[in-house]
C-alpha cells in the first residue's frame, strides 16, 4: 500500500519553527491515518515515523553565510577580468569556483583584473570568484634573508 502525502506549504510558512514544524508534520499524519483507517488497513508505524521527524527536525540547525561574488568577464593568458566584487584591494586572494586561486593586479572603476594561481581550466567568461579578505602571505625566515 502506498499513500501520497501533501503538506500545505502555506501552512508550514507561518511562524516557522522546528516545534511548529514536527506538529505539522503530526498532524498531517494523524489525518492521513484518520482517513484512511479501515480494519484492513494499519499504521503501526505512525508513532515511530512521528519520533523520527521531531527528532530530526530539533537537529536542523540555520546558518546565513553573505559572501560577495564576482563574474569573469575574459581570461586569457593567466589574466582574468572580472565585475561585481567592489570591496576587494590590491593584493588581495580571491578563488575561482574550481578551486583555483588569484591575486588581484589592477583595479578598475567597473572590474579588476586578476592574476591566476593556477590553471585555468575550468574558468570561463560567466564563472564566479569569491574574496575572503585575505592578503598574499609568504612566511619568510632567517634561510631567505
Amino acid at each position: 500500500m502506498s499513500l501520497d502525502i501533501k503538506i500545505n506549504m502555506e501552512q508550514m510558512s507561518k511562524d516557522f519553527s522546528h516545534e511548529s514544524f514536527s506538529v505539522v508534520i503530526s498532524d498531517h499524519i494523524k489525518n492521513i491515518k484518520h482517513t484512511y483507517t479501515n480494519k484492513q488497513q494499519n499504521f503501526p508505524r505512525t508513532k515511530a515515523i512521528i519520533q523520527s521527524l521531531r527528532v530530526k527536525s530539533k537537529e536542523i540547525t540555520g546558518a546565513v553565510h553573505f559572501e560577495e561574488v564576482g563574474t569573469v568577464q575574459h581570461i586569457g593568458n593567466g589574466v582574468a577580468n572580472i565585475s561585481g566584487l567592489s570591496r576587494t584591494a590590491i593584493d588581495e586572494l580571491v578563488e575561482f569556483r574550481n578551486g583555483t586561486g588569484g591575486l588581484i593586479l589592477n583595479l578598475h572603476t567597473t572590474s579588476l583584473d586578476v592574476i591566476l594561481l593556477g590553471n585555468e581550466e575550468g574558468i570561463q567568461g560567466g564563472s564566479l570568484v569569491t574574496h575572503h579578505n585575505k592578503m598574499l602571505r609568504i612566511p619568510v625566515g632567517i634561510d631567505l634573508v
